[in-house]
């Protein structure tokens, strides 16, 4: 799965898709031409709605552990599908989150540096991870349960996180 939520950790709705072949790098040559029209076009769905549900932002910063291959072709990707949104090229810029970051290149680490980046202050970019370590145990209750039951059990469970984050942004 797959999903997006905003600098507060809160989840952004009609952002979470199911991945198909879930978020592992292509192996071989082949798996490289085989998915690399369609590796990502569940998340890009994900990401297309978050965006429209964003209208008026004036800059987004997407954070993801893999942003320098994410972004490769990215707007190509979006403006070849009718149903995708994204905003203007120059309102985003990816980055890789700071934990993820020691793993890549060092060309990857200065393009996509949080700490050489503008107007994000002492951000992580790990939000996604951290929304994550609290509900993977569903998992193991949502992989049995129809695509139905999945989809409202994971909703109810994010509307509640986003509810408590709420109560919780005065303390």
């Amino acid at each position: 799965m797959a999903g997006a939520v905003c600098r507060h950790d809160c989840a952004i709705p009609r952002s979470f898709v199911n991945l198909s072949h879930g978020e592992r790098l292509v192996d071989t040559y082949q798996d490289m031409l085989l998915y690399s029209h369609y590796r990502y076009v569940n998340s890009d769905y994900g990401l297309s709605s978050a965006f429209q549900l964003m209208d008026g932002i004036e800059e987004f910063v997407l954070s993801y552990d893999v942003a320098c291959q994410y972004s490769q072709k990215f707007f190509d990707r979006f403006n070849t599908c009718p149903l995708l949104k994204a905003p203007d090229p120059s309102k985003l810029r990816f980055i890789i989150p700071k934990f993820h970051l020691p793993a890549h290149k060092e060309s990857c680490r200065f393009q996509y540096s949080f700490n050489l980046t503008k107007h994000v202050g002492r951000t992580d970019g790990e939000g996604i991870e951290r929304f994550w370590s609290r509900h993977n145990h569903l998992s193991g209750s949502t992989t049995r349960m129809s695509p139905e039951s999945h989809l409202d059990t994971l909703n109810s469970h994010f509307a509640d996180w986003n509810w408590r984050k709420s109560l919780g942004m005065g303390a």
